[in-house]
């Protein structure tokens, strides 16, 4: 290469870019395949050419506020059906409450009845000694021991009172049938003594016979 040829590639490569906003630029020189021949390359300068590590920083930022995203998405996600899961154990405990609430109440109920209960057991069972032994009951003692407001005091006047009344009518009917036993044996009394004596009588008059005689106390 003789002077002339190194002047002009010094000069393309030192001389200013006149044209208005244009970047510089570099020239390479390098050898040619062939022996006494050069050949300038254009090259952007080194600080605006791309950043290859930023880029991978920027894109792995990208990829981990991606991740984070879905991941607070999944957790939001998760937190709901906690809540939800929650409000249903409440509702449960609350209806659980109520059911045990009302589990005691009966529970409460049934431990009063029975007492009553008992206690009418009990009673009646004083008023069957008393009866078997010919004593008669006095059914105002009831009011001592029975819980009025379970209707216990009603139910056992009520059937006190029904056996009394039973009892009065089963004195009476015993009575009456006493009494029709007498007519019974007065009237074969009779009609025997009117055989014997040849005495025919009518009913009508046998009839006003056995009145006459209905207050009358016989041995037979």
């Amino acid at each position: 290469m003789d002077k002339s040829e190194n002047r002009e590639v010094s000069n393309l490569i030192d001389r200013p870019n006149k044209e208005p906003n244009q970047r510089p630029f570099h020239c390479i020189v390098s050898s040619s395949s062939r022996p006494g021949s050069l050949k300038a390359t254009e090259r952007r300068p080194s600080s605006y050419a791309p950043n290859e590590n930023l880029q991978n920083e920027v894109v792995k930022l990208q990829s981990q506020v991606e991740i984070e995203k879905k991941a607070k998405k999944e957790a939001e996600e998760k937190y709901k059906q906690i809540v939800s899961k929650l409000d249903v154990v409440q509702n449960r405990l609350i209806d659980r409450n109520k059911e045990v609430e009302e589990e005691r109440e009966a529970k409460e109920e049934v431990m009063k009845s029975n007492k009553t209960l008992q206690l009418t057991i009990n009673k009646m069972e004083q008023y069957l000694r008393k009866k078997s032994t010919g004593s008669r009951f006095e059914s105002t003692n009831v009011v001592d021991v029975v819980d009025v407001d379970m209707g216990g005091k009603a139910d056992i006047e009520n059937i006190i009172k029904t056996e009394n009344e039973l009892e009065e009518k089963s004195r009476q009917l015993q009575r009456e049938k006493q009494t029709n036993e007498i007519l019974d044996k007065r009237c074969k009394l009779l009609e025997k003594l009117l055989k014997e004596n040849n005495i025919h009588i009518e009913s009508s008059e046998l009839d006003n016979l056995n009145k006459q005689f209905s207050n009358t106390e016989l041995d037979f």
